[in-house]
C-alpha cells in the first residue's frame, strides 16, 4: 500500500491566515507577506502551497494500521481547536488550568512538528543516542503499563526507518514538552493597539540551552497564538532578561512596547529558519511608498 501524496504544514494554514490576507491577483488565494532572510525579498506566499512537505508525518504502511494518524489525528485535532482559544481568551484577565493545559498542548504541537525539531532528532538518530533521548522524554509521561512495557516500545523503534523513526521520537518528545509547559509559569500579553505581532516558520521561540535541556533555570519560550496574543512560558520571573516586563502567572497583561520590540527585533529575526512573516500586507505598504 502505497499513500497518495498529501501537501503537510509544518507550520498550519489556519495558524498562518491570522497574519494573512486573500489577494485578488491570486485569484482570492489566502496568502502571507513573508521575509526571506537567506534571499533578503519580501513575497506574498500562498498558504495553501507554503511551509509544508509531502507526507512528512506519515509512518510506513506496514509498520503502522494507522499511516496518517499524526496528520489527521494529532496535528488535526490541534489546528482544529486553534482559533477557539483566542476567542476563549478575548476580554479575560486569566485563564483557567485547563486552558494552560490546551495552551502547552499547542505550544508543544507547533515547536516539535517544526523541521528544525525533527532535524535535531534525526542527528540524535545518526548518533546512535536515541536511547538516552527516549528514555529521557518517557521516564514521568505516565503512559506505559510497566517499564518492560517501554522497553518494548522502544525495541520497536530501534527497528523502523529512518522517518518512522523520527516521527514516533517526536511524539514522546511533544508529550514531554507539554508536560513541562503544563508545570512551567505562563503569561499572555494581549495587544493594546498599534502592536501587531510576527510570526515566522519557526513559530516557538526557545530560549534554553538546547531543545534537550527545556527544564534549565532560564527556559523562556514566546509563541504569536495570533498577530495580538504574545504567550510567555518561562520557570521564574527573576531569572527573565526583559527587565522592563514582569510577568504575572496565568494572567493576562498588555504589551508594552518594549517587549514588543524585544520580541519582533530581538527574537523573531534571530530564531526563524528562513522567513519571516509579517501581519501586514508588505506589498500594500511598496505601493504607498
Amino acid at each position: 500500500m502505497k499513500l497518495k501524496k498529501q501537501y503537510q504544514h509544518v507550520v498550519p494554514q489556519v495558524y498562518l491566515k491570522q497574519f494573512g490576507f486573500q489577494k485578488e491577483d491570486y485569484g482570492g488565494k489566502w496568502c502571507v507577506s513573508t521575509f526571506n532572510s537567506k534571499t533578503k525579498v519580501w513575497q506574498d506566499r500562498v498558504i495553501k502551497t507554503f511551509l509544508g512537505v509531502n507526507n512528512l508525518y506519515d509512518f510506513t504502511p506496514s509498520s503502522s494500521s494507522m499511516p496518517r494518524r499524526l496528520e489527521e489525528d494529532l496535528h488535526g485535532g490541534v489546528e482544529k481547536r486553534l482559533l477557539s482559544l483566542p476567542k476563549y481568551l478575548e476580554g479575560r484577565s486569566d485563564f483557567t488550568r485547563d486552558m494552560k493545559l490546551d495552551l502547552a498542548e499547542t505550544m508543544s504541537n507547533f515547536l516539535c512538528r517544526g523541521v528544525r525539531t525533527l532535524t535535531w532528532i534525526e542527528k540524535l538518530v545518526e548518533k546512535g543516542k536515541y536511547d538516552d533521548f527516549f528514555n529521557i522524554v518517557t521516564e514521568d509521561i505516565g503512559i506505559f503499563e510497566s517499564e518492560n512495557h517501554r522497553l518494548e516500545v522502544l525495541e520497536v523503534i530501534r527497528g523502523l526507518k529512518m522517518k518512522d523513526t523520527v516521527n514516533n521520537l517526536m511524539l514522546f518528545f511533544m508529550l514531554h514538552v507539554k508536560i513541562i509547559l503544563s508545570n512551567a509559569h505562563m503569561t499572555i500579553y494581549f495587544n493594546t493597539g498599534g502592536f501587531d505581532l510576527f510570526t515566522s516558520d519557526n513559530p516557538v521561540t526557545v530560549l534554553a540551552p538546547g531543545l534537550g535541556l527545556l527544564i534549565d533555570p532560564k527556559m523562556q519560550m514566546f509563541f504569536p497564538l495570533s498577530p495580538d496574543l504574545l504567550i510567555h512560558s518561562y520557570w521564574s520571573p527573576e531569572s527573565l532578561e526583559v527587565d522592563s516586563v514582569t510577568p504575572t502567572p496565568n494572567m493576562m497583561i498588555p504589551m508594552n512596547e518594549y517587549l514588543y520590540k524585544y520580541f519582533n527585533q530581538d527574537l523573531i529575526t534571530v530564531y526563524h529558519d528562513d522567513f519571516i512573516i509579517s501581519p501586514i500586507d508588505m506589498s500594500l505598504l511598496d505601493q504607498e511608498e
